[in-house]
């Protein structure tokens, strides 16, 4: 290699390694590109700017771009086929041969090999079935292993998101009705149905807003306090974006929960699943 070096050199001293060999083909970062297409880079806009970067006047990353072709189309060679074999130091190459050059095949041929896509006429495209590794498998919970309808799951979406596609004005009666029953159902739970009243304290056609009421911040009344028996809770809220369709549920877990049920019967689960599900106690 180092002697192929010198001889490239010697043609012309531009002919160093990265200029001649694109790294996209050992480092896939940015993809690979087609045999005999043409590589585009992102360059300094001017010459005055260029000259501001290099006097350390302007940084590079904010010297405004430009897309020029580079004019060194990747070229088809030929074909190597690499057999490999393994030992005590692990997996190595035991041969590499040529099998195929320049000449074997035309342009659009080499082309073609070099195209993931798949011909949409075909009987043989097949999507292949997603599976994950065993390293990712053991830090899915026991029953997250098997998958839901064959399917494996590594995320799920945020359970206070709440998807919901109608009018502010829909929704505002859809949660107060639900909301009263809640409030029935828990008024043996002092402490809970305290922190569900409430009321909606901004509305308009693009959202609203619904937040407990203050005084469900304090067990008692704060003239009964002796100066604070414990911290005031913060107030629970629920908002309504139209435009997105989604609704946010935030406060204290147990009074987020029972508005969480109130939004079941007419919301449906968020569709960006997010949140990892992997048991975090089995990892080192």
């Amino acid at each position: 290699l180092n002697k192929r070096r010198s001889e490239l050199v010697k043609l012309h001293e531009s002919n160093e390694w990265e200029l001649v060999f694109d790294k996209t083909t050992i480092n896939a970062r940015n993809g690979l590109r087609l045999p005999y297409s043409d590589k585009a880079s992102m360059v300094i806009a001017t010459k005055e700017d260029k000259e501001r970067v290099d006097k350390q006047l302007m940084s590079k990353s904010k010297a405004p771009k430009k897309r020029v072709i580079e004019g060194r189309p990747s070229k088809a060679i030929g074909t190597i086929r690499f057999t490999f074999k393994k030992d005590e130091a692990g997996e190595i190459v035991a041969e590499g041969k040529w099998i195929t050059d320049a000449k074997s095949h035309t342009i659009a041929e080499w082309i073609g090999f070099g195209t993931c896509r798949r011909d949409a006429s075909s009987e043989e495209i097949f999507l292949t079935k997603p599976e994950l590794g065993p390293e990712v498998l053991k830090l899915l919970p026991e029953g997250q292993r098997e998958g839901i309808d064959g399917v494996l799951a590594t995320h799920k979406p945020f359970p206070n998101i709440r998807i919901y596609k109608h009018s502010v004005e829909d929704f505002q009666r859809d949660f107060l009705e639900q909301l009263e029953g809640e409030q029935e159902a828990s008024i043996d739970d002092d402490g809970l149905y305290k922190q569900l009243q409430g009321t909606f304290i901004m509305t308009n056609e693009k959202q609203a807003i619904w937040r407990s009421v203050g005084t469900s911040q304090f067990a008692e009344r704060p003239g009964d306090m002796a100066w604070t028996p414990g911290n005031p809770r913060r107030p629970a809220e629920v908002m309504y974006i139209a435009s997105k369709g989604k609704v946010i549920v935030d406060g204290p877990p147990d009074v987020a929960n029972a508005l969480l049920r109130c939004l079941e019967s007419f919301t449906i689960v968020d569709n960006h699943a997010v949140v990892p599900i992997i048991d975090t106690s089995t990892m080192v």
